[in-house]
């Protein structure tokens, strides 16, 4: 778990993260440079990583095999509506 206190609003006490792929942690499909290393020190504090993404460039597998991460393909259509049910779904 991971707490993040917000001055002036909140703790937050994170159990999960969830990210998009492409223009988050990649771009054209490819993992940014210090990503992968920043994601393997995150999971020593969190007990899921998911990744959300329609996998554009169909390269989102082959990036991140080594890493402790949950992947989610989307479908193409209406991938809010999918994101939003995926994190309701993880509680």
């Amino acid at each position: 778990m991971i707490k993040i206190e917000i001055p002036g609003y909140k703790i937050i006490n994170a159990k999960l993260l969830v990210l998009d792929y492409n223009g988050t942690m990649a771009i054209d499909g490819l993992v940014m440079k210090d990503v992968p290393e920043l994601l393997v020190k995150l999971s020593e504090h969190l007990k899921a990583h998911v990744l959300l993404t329609a996998d554009t460039f169909g390269t989102v597998q082959k990036e991140l095999k080594e890493l402790p991460i949950t992947i989610k393909i989307l479908e193409p259509a209406k991938q809010d509506k999918q994101k939003l049910n995926y994190v309701k779904n993880l509680g």
